[in-house]
């Protein structure tokens, strides 16, 4: 079994907002079904309770509609009395919606609002290289082609459990929090 890091990228990324200055962190994704979610979820509220940084249950936003794009849910947290200053993303598809709603209340990405999202490709229509947390997808494929082999070769060959680290990848959507705010 070979699993990626999840809680613990995104705990690095919470890290990494805090070392800059956020305090208010919102998450969003589409949903918080299913183990990548939920993995996702509890490494956002590790990070948080790590620094000690507030958790309002409101700064947890899903749509609960696939292919949403993370729309409702970041209007959601806008619309607070206080906003989060960074908005950690499930997926980078999410984070292209989130980011054009962001755009369109008026708020310039990395300097108003900060977003981080999991691993991606540069696509969906989003001109910006989002900050990101990956794995190294060339090491889990190697990692998961050498455990098939080694089951097809030995078939009592026993089962492997290994984890890819995730890595934080700067881009140009995350910044300090908004000094007045």
């Amino acid at each position: 079994m070979i699993r990626t890091e999840l809680r613990e990228g995104i705990h690095q990324g919470i890290d990494y907002l805090a070392s800059i200055g956020h305090r208010r962190i919102g998450f969003v994704a589409e949903v918080l079904t299913g183990a990548y979610h939920q993995d996702l979820l509890q490494g956002y509220r590790d990070g948080l309770i790590a620094h000690s940084l507030p958790a309002p249950p409101e700064y947890v936003q899903a749509s609960g509609r696939i292919l949403e794009g993370g729309t409702e849910p970041t209007e959601r947290l806008l619309a607070l009395p206080e906003p989060p200053t960074a908005i950690v993303v499930s997926d980078y598809r999410v984070a292209c919606g989130v980011a054009r709603i962001v755009e369109r209340a008026g708020l310039d990405i990395g300097r108003d609002m900060s977003i981080l999202t999991m691993a991606g490709k540069h696509e969906h229509g989003f001109q910006r290289e989002l900050t990101r947390i990956t794995d190294d997808i060339d090491q889990t494929v190697q990692l998961g082609l050498k455990a098939l082999l080694d089951q097809i070769a030995d078939p009592g060959f026993p089962t492997l459990r290994l984890s890819v680290p995730c890595s934080l990848q700067p881009g140009e959507t995350v910044g300090p929090p908004p000094v007045a705010r």
